[in-house]
C-alpha cells in the first residue's frame, strides 16, 4: 500500500510475513456467560489494528517517483 503525503511517500507491506493470514469472521460461538468479556477484548484489539491500518490506506493511492 502506498501513501502519498505532502512531502513523502510511505509504502507498507503487509504481506511480508507468512504467519499473517486473514480470516473472515461471521459468528463468534461461545459456551459460557464468562468467555463474552475475553471475546469483547479480542474484538475490541482488532477493532483498534482495523483503524490503524485503514488510517494509513488511501484509496486509488499510486507510487510516485521522486
Amino acid at each position: 500500500m502506498f501513501v502519498t503525503l505532502p512531502d513523502h511517500t510511505h509504502c507498507y507491506f503487509m504481506t511480508e510475513n507468512r504467519q499473517l493470514e486473514g480470516v473472515l469472521v461471521t459468528s463468534i460461538p461461545f459456551s459460557h456467560p464468562s468467555h463474552v468479556p475475553k471475546v469483547i477484548a479480542l474484538l475490541r484489539q482488532q477493532a483498534l489494528f482495523n483503524t490503524l491500518i485503514t488510517s494509513c490506506i488511501r484509496p486509488n493511492a499510486k507510487h510516485v517517483a521522486d
